[in-house]
């Protein structure tokens, strides 16, 4: 039986450090004019949020694309809605999947996390947490694990965007106790760089070595100052390190993250997909696998969604 999606709901490990970003700038260009692929259905109307949806699993994909805070089933991603192109800070795409306990949160784009658990009889049970003020307004950099909750971190993006509000305070967000909100949290590592007294952070990542690393940039007015930062616990403080060591770090860590190249546990028998689209994140909860998609021109972002597949613990495909 094909898999089916009942409902609507409400719904990269994309890493690319600012100071990498910075170097390849220059090589960014134009994108071509699209055309709607034959065959595509209209675009969605707009509908009432759910408070959840069922997602059944079966042999054959099951395509769904982020619109408009909700997600959708289509046949394929050439058949997503002909969404303009926009830089990836803008656009609405999965930021992240993170494992939580027998659950997966992934992280929304411009608006918060969508939880998938499973549920009986071979379902998969999601909810999409209520947005908060912030996440319309800022970019999620990066989707993570804080004190055994699901968390990110927003940043203000201005490499793509001109803005005229403050960089984001509070900056990370998690889930409530409840499970069915976000609410903030303070990160005691980042706690010498307040986003009231205008810092910014840039860039937050895991290197090889275990340890967490990321740029704090002071964006309070005048000239910026800027702090490269390591530490091996987030709830304690970091030690600052020079930009040449952090650099190292940054760049081998970017250059197997670019473009999805070197997406760990990315299974290989996943569909192929479209040009221009790539896969950006995978994993999994009881039998399903799920991997987040977009289609991608540059630093430009179109149509993104995720993709359910039911998979089985014995077939050597599996991860």
């Amino acid at each position: 039986m094909p898999p089916t999606l009942q409902g609507l709901p409400p719904p990269y490990p994309r890493f690319l450090p600012g100071v990498v970003l910075t170097l390849f700038l220059l090589s960014v260009c134009g994108c071509p004019k699209r055309t709607a692929p034959a065959g595509s259905p209209p675009p969605p109307q707009d509908e009432a949020p759910a408070p959840g949806v069922l997602v059944r699993t079966g042999a054959e994909p099951l395509w769904t694309e982020f619109e408009n805070g909700r997600l959708r089933p289509i046949a394929s991603p050439e058949a997503a809605a002909l969404k303009p192109l926009e830089p990836w800070p803008l656009a609405e795409h999965a930021a992240g999947i993170v494992q939580w306990n027998e659950a997966l949160a992934v992280a929304v784009n411009r608006r918060g996390f969508l939880l998938v658990k499973e549920a009986k009889s071979g379902l998969l049970e999601l909810y999409f947490l209520g947005e908060s003020e912030f996440t319309p307004r800022y970019t999620i950099l990066k989707a993570f694990i804080f004190l055994n909750k699901p968390a990110f971190l927003l940043y203000r993006d201005d490499f793509f965007v001109k803005h005229d509000i403050p960089p984001p305070s509070p900056r990370v967000f998690t889930v409530t106790d409840g499970i069915f909100g976000l609410e903030p949290v303070e990160i005691p590592a980042f706690s010498g760089f307040p986003g009231a007294e205008g810092w910014d952070i840039e860039d937050f990542f895991t290197a090889d070595d275990g340890e967490w690393y990321f740029k704090a940039i002071w964006k309070g007015g005048g000239t910026g100052k800027i702090a490269y930062m390591r530490t091996e616990n987030l709830s304690a403080n970091g030690e600052e390190i020079p930009l040449g060591d952090y650099m190292r770090v940054a760049m081998k860590a970017a250059g197997s993250a670019e473009d999805g190249a070197d997406i760990p546990g990315l299974p290989l028998w996943l569909p192929q997909l479209p040009p221009n689209f790539v896969y950006t994140d995978y994993s999994q909860t009881g039998g399903a696998g799920i991997a987040a998609w977009e289609e991608r021109e540059n630093w430009n972002t179109g149509a993104a969604g995720l993709l359910f597949l039911q998979i089985n613990p014995d077939d050597n495909r599996s991860p």
